[in-house]
């Protein structure tokens, strides 16, 4: 049997998050934070001494990931890894294909390790996408571009696990560490799928220690940091990951940490002297959806303020338009929390096919969109930023969703003004994104007549995910086309009005971003793969009619 590891070495655990397709860093994560944190809280259960370090690809000196490029990219991510595993030369590699845009960087970066750096090396892939799609690390099911650059391996992964990871890491460390596993549970597949394990209550989990992130805190200045306060999610919106029935019990099962262990952690974060951060996210579906737990926050993180001064750093929740009360936006402004509420459409047929309110009542659905009104005209009158999240193209979109949309926000009911033109609205108009795992990625063609144009679109050596996975056809009466043409027309509109309300956010150099983008996309739907970002044909330049 082969010895992965000598007892009286030091085993080294590299975390790696990779890079999305031609696209940079925006925002820090966690994710890996909690795997160490918690994998150091039992570290004296552990036969033998580990040693950690954090690499996150967005953070270094790599050219942009794309596959025009590729080989200037795995040449350069060779030197890196190269001097990497001579400073640290590390046992095992744990890659976090957290979402489906990670995906092709995590096989490229483990094949690249396994075929250049050491065969040996053990490689663990988590994430939602290993969590629902394991079998794409497969060698069989890995895109053959990928071995136009590396030969076939039978061992790309070694091990795979699915969901929560904190405690199936640790196990999986502590039987490496006594050398338990067995030459069967490695030979006879291309990895081993280790089952995550959740935790009854997040209280377990260690206090966050941030130090791990310490190599970047040059890199780190002005980012946003993600933090959960509680996991899994109550509701059963048909656009999330996961959406599709599948037994994810990570998801289903909602914990929170206790409200002091939140405030603590804040404290923690607030208290590291080295982190350059002015922004701060609160990653959870939805922030304390339980009345009694957001009372208790607002209290003791008040009593908190009021005895160490106010918190340095602007906080964003996700919340939802059915949960958020007028107390809790008075609320928000007194900590600067601002909330992104998930609204998706004002059009009762849509907000049926996305269950979002789990409800088919059309006079229940009528009071959702009713309260959101109400929501935005109190948040003018206190002066308070909220922001709305509107998802257009959806599966399903037709004409008269789309006119549903226009005109909750711009029909003149207002004595002979439209919402827009009466009150300050910051708005996230976001171009539907065909995710996998989500119940509308899988019933859009089947259900509506719709068309993913790039269904696997992570496994294609496109230009940049971000851009393709939005061509969607979403209905058998709506093209691509017709949805970007006429939510173009309403969208200008909107801005239009919010310029005039000198809303915060807007400007005109909004106008130029939606006039680019939508000659782009009509230009990508009409020549596919083009290079969204890089051209500017020759009739763009001979002008282009826009609605």
């Amino acid at each position: 049997m082969e010895q992965a590891f000598q007892n009286n070495e030091i085993f080294r655990i590299m975390y790696l998050f990779p890079q999305e397709i031609g696209k940079g860093p925006n925002a820090i994560y966690t994710y890996f934070l909690r795997i160490s944190n918690y994998l150091n809280s039992r570290k004296n259960e552990l036969r033998g001494e580990i040693d950690e370090i954090y690499i996150d690809l967005r953070f270094e000196e790599l050219p942009l990931f794309n596959f025009q490029n590729l080989s200037i990219y795995l040449a350069e991510l060779k030197l890196l890894l190269d001097k990497l595993y001579i400073d640290f030369p590390f046992n095992l590699v744990a890659i976090s294909c957290y979402s489906s845009y990670e995906y092709l960087n995590s096989i490229v970066v483990a094949n690249l390790i396994k075929s250049f750096i050491n065969s040996k090396v053990r490689i663990v892939v988590g994430g939602y996408h290993p969590t629902i799609f394991p079998e794409d690390f497969q060698s069989d099911k890995i895109p053959n571009i990928i071995y136009e650059y590396f030969p076939k391996n039978k061992t790309l992964i070694n091990f795979l696990i699915k969901g929560e990871g904190e405690i199936a890491f640790f196990k999986l460390i502590k039987q490496l560490l006594i050398n338990e596993l067995k030459d069967e549970e490695k030979e006879t597949k291309d990895y081993k799928i280790i089952e995550g394990e959740t935790f009854p209550t997040l209280d377990e989990l260690p206090l966050i220690d941030l130090s791990l992130l310490k190599r970047y805190k040059e890199k780190l200045k002005g980012k946003r940091l993600n933090i959960d306060f509680g996991r899994g999610c109550m509701f059963q919106c048909k656009i999330c990951i996961p959406s599709t029935g599948m037994e994810l019990p990570f998801h289903k099962n909602v914990r929170f940490k206790s409200i002091n262990k939140c405030i603590e952690e804040l404290r923690i974060i607030r208290d590291t002297k080295w982190l350059e951060t002015n922004a701060i996210a609160i990653s959870d579906p939805v922030f304390f959806p339980r009345r009694s737990l957001r009372k208790e926050f607002y209290k003791k993180f008040r009593a908190f303020i009021n005895k160490e001064g106010k918190y340095p750093f602007a906080i964003s929740i996700y919340d939802r338009v059915d949960i958020c009360s007028k107390e809790d936006l008075i609320h928000y402004k007194e900590f600067s929390i601002t909330p992104q509420i998930g609204f998706e459409s004002a059009s009762i047929p849509m907000l049926k096919i996305l269950n979002k309110i789990n409800t088919k009542n059309e006079e229940n659905i009528k009071n959702y969109i009713k309260k959101l009104e109400d929501l935005i005209i109190f948040s003018n009158e206190i002066n308070s930023n909220i922001q709305l999240n509107i998802i257009i193209g959806l599966p399903g979109e037709t004409k008269e969703i789309i006119e549903e949309n226009q005109a909750f926000l711009l029909e003149k009911r207002f004595n002979g003004k439209s919402l827009s033109e009466r009150y300050k609205i910051i708005i996230d108009i976001r171009y539907y994104k065909a995710l996998p795992g989500a119940t509308l990625y899988d019933t859009c063609e089947i259900e509506f007549g719709g068309k993913i144009r790039y269904k696997e679109w992570w496994k294609l050596p496109l230009a940049d995910h971000r851009v393709y996975n939005k061509i969607v056809d979403p209905s058998s009466e709506l093209s691509f086309l017709d949805s970007l043409r006429l939510n173009y027309k309403w969208v200008k509109e909107f801005i239009k009005y919010q310029i005039n309300n000198k809303t915060p956010f807007y400007d005109n150099g909004d106008f130029k971003i939606l006039r680019e983008g939508y000659f782009k996309f009509t230009y990508m739907y009409k020549n596919e793969e083009a290079n969204y970002y890089s051209f500017i044909p020759e009739f763009w330049k001979e002008g282009f009619i826009y609605p």
